[in-house]
């Protein structure tokens, strides 16, 4: 009698992975392996990367499918039940991980992050937002709003005459050079080469590097970073 099949990492289990449904939106063995690799370059790079929506999408659904197959086990499949849990465990630490990696950077960087949404919007408004999922530039408006109150409360009352006598513009916390936290693009990072690079130099620098897969090295982020996008790099 064939096992019943886990959603996740199935290797493992010897019975087979789910193939991706016709509509695409079913997660594939693949999917798993691009989540980690999602969240460790978010952990490394000193930037906000292009959010996985989508990605997300299929894993979300992928556990919910997992949760409903650990509900079905009978009494007498402990063992698979087991190891159904403990796989389920290890993607979801990944999954709030990534989250909570990116909600940090959005955090931590809020003024920086909604310029360059609003660049983005502003540079393509026809095209979908690649920066930040519709969940995150929600939390981003409500991080911002309260971040204003704040500046409001604890700094512009203070003043003589309270925020009305202020301008708008010097009111925005967007307008504090010294509460705008920028990454630093400049910034050393690892990174592997998962397959050969097209040719680049390095900043101020005119030497021609060029990396074969496989190879590991220490780069200024900035010049790598279209690599980075593309897939031709992995940062560790």
């Amino acid at each position: 009698e064939a096992c019943a099949r886990p959603v996740f990492d199935a290797a493992r289990s010897g019975c087979g992975m789910e193939e991706p449904s016709s509509s695409g939106t079913a997660a594939s063995p693949n999917d798993y392996h691009a989540l980690q690799t999602a969240w460790i370059n978010e952990r490394h790079a000193p930037d906000l990367l292009p959010h996985q929506d989508d990605l997300l999408g299929r894993i979300k659904e992928a556990i919910s499918k997992q949760e409903a197959r650990i509900e079905e086990l009978g009494d007498g499949e402990g063992i698979a039940r087991s190891l159904y849990e403990m796989e389920l465990e290890r993607v979801n630490f990944q999954f709030r991980n990534y989250l909570r990696t990116r909600l940090e950077k959005i955090s931590r960087m809020a003024i920086w992050a909604s310029q360059q949404a609003e660049a983005e919007a502003a540079a393509n408004p026809e095209a979908a937002p690649s920066l930040l999922s519709p969940a995150e530039a929600n939390f981003l408006r409500k991080y911002l709003s309260l971040y204003q109150d704040h500046i409001d409360a604890e700094a512009w009352d203070k003043v003589a005459g309270g925020r009305e006598e202020l301008p708008s513009g010097i009111r925005q916390i967007s307008a504090v050079p010294s509460l705008v936290i920028v990454p630093d693009m400049s910034s050393h990072v690892f990174c592997r080469a998962l397959r050969s690079c097209e040719p680049f130099t390095l900043p101020n620098s005119t030497q021609v590097l060029k990396l074969s897969e496989g190879d590991i090295v220490l780069l200024p982020y900035q010049p790598v970073r279209h690599l980075l996008l593309n897939g031709s790099i992995q940062l560790t």
